[in-house]
């Protein structure tokens, strides 16, 4: 998937549109490929893979899950690599038009993007979060390597928060000034108290197990939207909690990952 995944807009990088269809149509199409054949023996496929079958099925058996995660990853290098490709390919296009109105008797030339070899300047100075998402970087940036690098990014793999690629070469490079000593001890101590709050809610009030056994009858509707209320809670805490564990894993290998959960659940109208 990934190898498809990155070879589709390299392959197809001159029509645009037909590399974003086939790049979205593939990435959406392996999602309900691997949900159907998740568990399809090895076997089945070739005969010498059958002991696979009973091999050992690593630490996350539901890989396929999370694999939707990787298809967002696969996904932002895909539109990131077309969009840079697309701009290079009109800023060529022009200095060429520009030269050739200049120079009329200079004989026409196709103007094809060749690699960059000198280090684009301004880069460093992009600190906005919306500014790194369309860095300019190198068009030999959108490697194989950095693709990798990316897509099996250890801290965000499992669940997020999702960065762009853009966004993750960038910051690869510059340390931004939101990473400190100070934030990451601050967001630390944020997680532990979200952790402490789940196990006090847990402990004092049970409102899963009540909503598991539907145990409401007598209730009043006030105590019945609570025990909804609660609930909500516990979910919302179910999620923030690995969020911002992964999130602070990141932010300690300094990558500063958007946050996820920005408001609470009792927050919201």
């Amino acid at each position: 998937h990934r190898i498809i995944m990155y070879s589709i807009p390299h392959l197809f990088k001159r029509n645009r549109r037909l590399a974003v269809l086939l790049s979205w149509t593939y990435g959406i199409s392996t999602l309900f490929i691997n949900d159907k054949y998740r568990a399809f023996p090895f076997g089945n496929i070739v005969g010498f893979l059958a002991p696979l079958d009973n091999a050992y099925k690593g630490i996350i058996p539901r890989w396929d899950v999370f694999f939707n995660f990787t298809i967002l990853r696969m996904l932002s290098y895909d539109m990131d690599f077309l969009e840079r490709w697309s701009n290079r390919l009109q800023n060529t296009q022009t200095v060429a038009a520009n030269e050739a109105a200049s120079r009329p008797d200079m004989k026409k030339r196709p103007s094809t993007p060749t690699l960059e070899t000198i280090q684009e300047s301004g880069t460093a100075l992009i600190l906005d979060e919306r500014a790194r998402m369309v860095a300019p970087h190198h068009i030999q940036d959108y490697n194989f390597v950095n693709y990798v690098a990316y897509v099996a990014y250890t801290p965000l793999l499992i669940a997020g928060p999702i960065i762009t690629f853009n966004d993750f070469l960038y910051q690869s490079r510059h340390t931004l000034p939101s990473i400190n000593m100070t934030q990451i001890f601050s967001y630390a101590v944020k997680l532990t108290v979200s952790i402490l709050t789940m196990e006090l809610l847990l402990h004092y009030t049970y409102v899963v197990a009540i909503s598991k056994t539907k145990a409401w009858s007598g209730d009043t509707p006030f105590q019945i939207s609570m025990i909804g209320l609660f609930n909500l809670n516990i979910i919302w805490l179910k999620l923030l909690i690995p969020w911002r564990l992964f999130r602070l894993w990141a932010f300690i290998d300094e990558i500063d990952a958007p946050e996820n959960m920005i408001r609470c659940v009792d927050n919201n109208y």
